[in-house]
């Protein structure tokens, strides 16, 4: 369930099915301004592979032998950073080729392996269904 607060009201799914699709490409948001503006810092701990999606969804309890564990495994596929400020800052971007990674800085692009450091400053996380 969740709220709307346009109306005050509260959404309920029509089904359990709006609950358990998990898409091919999954996009999180790490939230990174409190509700007065100021930006939170704190790094995020995230995976960059095998991120297992099962739990968050009643399909892996009704039926996981009919779908395979395999449909709730996730890899990081890309990354975008942000530094700076609410007003202003400065984006890169990480993404992963065939296993190669690339690092977006402007016009600089760069082969580089990310690390826990390189995405201290994570604002949105890809994520692709393990095939």
């Amino acid at each position: 369930m969740g709220r709307c607060v346009e109306h005050d009201s509260i959404w309920k799914p029509r089904n359990t099915e709006d609950l358990v699709q998990l898409q091919d490409c999954l996009k999180t948001f790490v939230q990174r301004y409190s509700q007065s503006g100021v930006k939170i810092t704190a790094p995020v701990a995230f995976p960059m592979d095998e991120l297992d999606m099962g739990e968050y969804t009643q399909l892996e309890h009704n039926s996981a032998e009919k779908h395979g564990a395999g449909d709730f495994i996730y890899d990081l596929i890309a990354c975008v950073c942000h530094e700076g400020s609410y007003s202003s800052g400065h984006y890169t971007a990480y993404t992963s080729n065939n296993g190669v990674w690339y690092r977006y800085d402007d016009s600089c692009v760069t082969k580089e392996l990310p690390n826990h450091l390189s995405f201290a400053k994570a604002y949105i996380l890809f994520y692709r269904r393990r095939t």
